[in-house]
Order: C-alpha cells, then structure tokens, then sequence
C-alpha cells in the first residue's frame, strides 16, 4: 500500500473515531442518566391510643329534711331552724289550724287529764297556726332537743322563769305580738293565732340565729333485725275525755288520727295523719301543789315505736341536745319511716290498746 492510501486511511479512521465520540456525547446530552429521588427517612409514627371514658358522672348531692327523712330541694330548706308552737287542744279549739304541716307534734297532758300539742315545723312552713295557748314545763326540755324558736301565748311564772334560765329563743306573744292576732269567730282564750309565715323575719329582728349550722336530726331508716307485731289499730287514752285514736291505713302508709271523731285540720279539712306514731312513757310530777305537771322529756324510759302498721318495743334516750333515739331489747337501733312523727307522751303508768 502506498504512502497515499495510509494516509487516507487514517484520516478516515481519525473521523470514525471522532464521529462516534461526537455522537455519544450528543447521546449523552440528550439522554442523561436517569437519577432515582432522594426519599428522606420517615418519621416515626406515635401510637395514638383513644380510651373511652368510662367514669359516671358525678351525681348531685340529695339532702334531706331533718325531721322528717323526705327529700329537700337544697341543703339550706334543711338548714332552718324549726318553729315550736304550743297549740291548744281542748273542744273549744278545734278543729286547729296548720297541725297536718308540723313535722313533729309531741302531746302531753297540761293539767286535770287535758291534753295540749307542741308542733314543730321545719320541712313547710304554713301561713297561719292556732290557736296559740301557754307553754308547760314540759317545753323547757323538749324545745332544746331542736333547737327550735319556741311560741306560746305566755305561761305562769315558774315556767317563764324554767324558760329564761334554759335560754330559749322566746317568741311568745308578749315579746313578739306582731306575729299573733285574734279571731273573731272563737272567744278567749281559744281564738289566739299565729302569722307563722312571718316568724323568721321577726326572730331575725330580734336577734335571733335563724338557721342551724348542723341539722339536729330525727333518725330514719328501715329495721332489719327487729322484732316487731302487727298494729292497725292503737288507741291512747291521756284521760277519760281525752282519747286519742290512730287507725292504720294501708294505701296512705300512715295511722289517721281521732279524737272524738277525726282529728281535722281547718287549713284544708284534711284528716290529720301521721307516719309515726311514738307513744313514750315519762314521769308527771305535779307542780305548784298542783294540777300543772311537770315532765323532763331527757328522762328516757319505755317506748312503743308504729310505723309501716308495725308495733316495735323500744327504750328512748335523750341527752338533751338532740331528739330522742330508740333501741330495742337486744340493742338494735330502731329507725322512723320517712315522714311525720307524732309522740304520745304518757304517765309511767297508763297503758295503750292496740289490736
């Protein structure tokens, strides 16, 4: 070959080389490698964990009345103090006024085998009650048993005294006569009333506390472990013209109350009923050569508990700053229904009949 031809030939050779240089950088450009994404590393995932909530929620506090066990709408209705008034009880003063809204009424005999009521409100409060008659010395030592605000037409010096040095809140109508009024329907001394709605504000003026830090409590519940007897019908006699009947009646859950025909009260011509019915036996001792009695109601002694048309035997005690409470032969604590309480308040040694 001669010198001609090599030189050819490695001129061609020379731009095959650079021709497939040129087209693979043109490849190059126009393809460039593809590149896979950068993915950074993920965040862990926090595990979520949903409770359900199962706690209840939390209920209203219920309160209740003091005297009676029921249902009160707040706790300050239950903080009030009570209203003791000393009501009449003979003939000529029946049929008394407001007697079915007392929470508790004690009966005690006043004198020559009469009869005469102390109520107690505290759970309503009704506008008027009466007629107002003289307190006893039994009311020196049941009013502090609830702290009550005690109200009477007056009563003998001895009493008025028995009253000043055991500190009761006195309203009676020579201290606070703004509260009562005469009727024009009875005669004197039998027509005296009472504006009991008004009695808080007027003892307020006075000076008087008008509610109770602490409640002083009747006790209520149901016995278990007690024995008991059937009681539809008791009757009590405080004397020979002074009988007090209570007929147990089932669909009410009460004893309806008689004396002399029903014991009615003229607010709404209802007949006067009771829950409870407590017939307690004290000592009368009687006073100022007598015929007034005296009686301490912190003495203690035997009881006959009715309730829910059961007879139930107890003991009663009070230590003088709360209202009785009651054990049965074996020591049990002996609870009230829930509802009013009459106590029938008798000499040691009369008896009851009950069938």
């Amino acid at each position: 070959m001669g010198l001609g031809q090599r030189k050819y030939l490695l001129i061609a050779s020379v731009i095959v080389v650079l021709l497939a240089a040129a087209a693979a950088i043109t490849y190059a450009v126009t393809n460039p490698p593809r590149q896979e994404p950068i993915v950074a590393d993920p965040e862990p995932v926090k595990e979520v964990v949903v409770t359900e909530d199962v706690s209840k929620p939390e209920e209203p506090e219920v309160f209740h009345y003091p005297l009676t066990g029921e249902e009160a709408a707040d706790e300050a209705a239950t903080l009030r103090r009570p209203l003791s008034v000393k009501i009449e009880n003979t003939p000529e003063a029946r049929p008394q006024l407001g007697v079915t809204s007392a929470d508790v009424v004690y009966e005690t005999i006043t004198e020559s085998g009469i009869s005469r009521m102390n109520c107690i409100y505290q759970s309503t409060i009704p506008e008027e009650v009466g007629p107002v008659r003289s307190g006893r010395n039994s009311d020196v030592t049941l009013v502090p048993q609830y702290d009550a605000l005690f109200f009477m037409s007056g009563a003998n010096d001895v009493v008025l005294s028995e009253i000043a040095a055991a500190g009761l809140a006195d309203l009676s109508h020579g201290k606070a006569s703004e509260l009562y009024y005469r009727v024009d329907y009875r005669y004197a001394p039998h027509n005296l009333y009472l504006h009991l709605s008004q009695a808080y504000a007027v003892a307020e003026a006075m000076g008087y506390d008008i509610t109770m830090q602490t409640p002083l409590c009747l006790e209520f519940g149901v016995n278990t472990n007690v024995s008991s007897t059937d009681a539809s019908s008791i009757t009590v006699p405080f004397s020979n013209y002074y009988v007090a009947e209570w007929a147990w009646n089932e669909s009410e859950k009460a004893y309806l109350r008689s004396m002399d025909g029903p014991t009615i009260d003229a607010a709404d011509d209802s007949q006067v009923s009771a829950e409870n019915v407590v017939v307690m036996w004290v000592t009368y001792t009687l006073v100022l050569e007598g015929p007034t009695q005296a009686i301490d109601m912190n003495s203690g002694g035997e009881a006959a508990v009715f309730t829910d048309g059961k007879r139930i035997n107890v003991t009663w005690t009070s230590d003088g700053k709360n209202p009785p409470r009651f054990k049965d032969a074996s020591g049990n604590a002996v609870k009230l229904t829930a509802g009013k309480t009459w106590f029938q308040v008798l000499n040691y040694d009369q008896s009851i009949l009950v069938s």
